[in-house]
């Protein structure tokens, strides 16, 4: 029986943005965990996880989001994402969208951003 994907996993390199992001989801009723940066994410083994969605920043200092999306797709990893950028219009967030991730801009819009979730996690 595969296990229950109903956990969001926000990962930022700016402590305030993942922090209020996972407040937000928290006060949803979402469990979430966070990772500071996309090699952290990129270590964790989604085996067995019950991650459903995967909150995704674009600027980023090691890899950017379309370079994390591209090494989890190539681990196997089809966990869906929402990335967050501040150049929705780039070829990195268009690459990204063209590979199944859904695109919100920076600054997040939180009801926009709990519609997503609960769009992919069927929550709606």
């Amino acid at each position: 029986m595969e296990a229950i994907k109903d956990n969001v996993c926000v990962v930022d390199e700016h402590n305030n943005t993942r922090s209020g992001i996972c407040n937000l989801l928290g006060a949803y009723g979402l469990s979430a965990h966070a990772h500071a940066s996309a090699n952290e994410l990129l270590e964790e083994d989604f085996t067995h996880s019950r991650t459903g969605v995967i909150v995704l920043d674009l600027e980023m200092s090691q890899k950017n989001g379309a370079e994390v999306i591209k090494n989890l797709r190539d681990k196997g990893c089809d966990i869906p994402v929402v990335l967050m950028t501040n150049e929705p219009k780039c070829p990195q967030a268009q690459w990204s969208s063209k590979h199944g991730a859904v695109i919100l801009k920076k600054p997040l819009n939180g009801i926009d951003l709990l519609r997503s979730i609960d769009s992919i996690l069927g929550l709606l």
